[in-house]
């Protein structure tokens, strides 16, 4: 649920961000049609109502060498929120695991994990997710092609 009013200016800035988080503050006013000082108070509000939670660089992990992506179902024995809470503490730990979901479902968790190539994948699977207690049901899904990957929401429909 939204914070604040959210106007199309608002929306103009959140969607040039989406697009070029580097972007500087009056290029942003530029787009967003207003001036720098008003821009960068919209922008201040924005990320004190939690509306824009952070800013990161987008990285060529096949540029670096992590060339293999799965995402892995994870099913526990048993749906408890003390359970649960153990597992999402010790998946926080692990580096590889760069999103991890709960679900409903036939599923407890979805694990979106990146590691070097497919050798460290099975190591990694193996040593730190069959390997963690109360797990039932592990499935696995190599990811062959990433063939759109967004960050943030869609933009059209906030104002209605």
């Amino acid at each position: 649920m939204m914070k604040g009013k959210i106007d199309t200016i608002d929306v103009s800035i959140l969607q040039n961000l989406q697009d070029d988080g580097r972007m500087t503050n009056v290029e942003l006013a530029n787009k967003a049609g207003i001036s720098a000082p008003p821009c960068l108070r919209r922008l201040r509000r924005l990320e004190q109502e939690n509306i824009i939670m952070g800013y990161f660089a987008t990285i060529n992990g096949a540029a670096l060498g992590y060339d293999f992506t799965a995402l892995c179902f994870v099913s526990l024995d048993k749906q408890t929120s003390d359970r649960n809470k153990l597992f999402i503490s010790y998946i926080n730990q692990i580096d590889e695991v760069r999103k991890c979901s709960s679900t409903s479902g036939e599923f407890d968790f979805i694990l979106k994990i990146v590691t070097k190539n497919f050798t460290a994948y099975e190591k990694f699977l193996n040593d730190k997710i069959k390997s963690y207690p109360n797990i039932v049901s592990v499935k696995s899904f190599p990811i062959s092609q990433c063939c759109k990957n967004k960050n943030g929401i869609p933009m059209r429909g906030i104002l209605t």
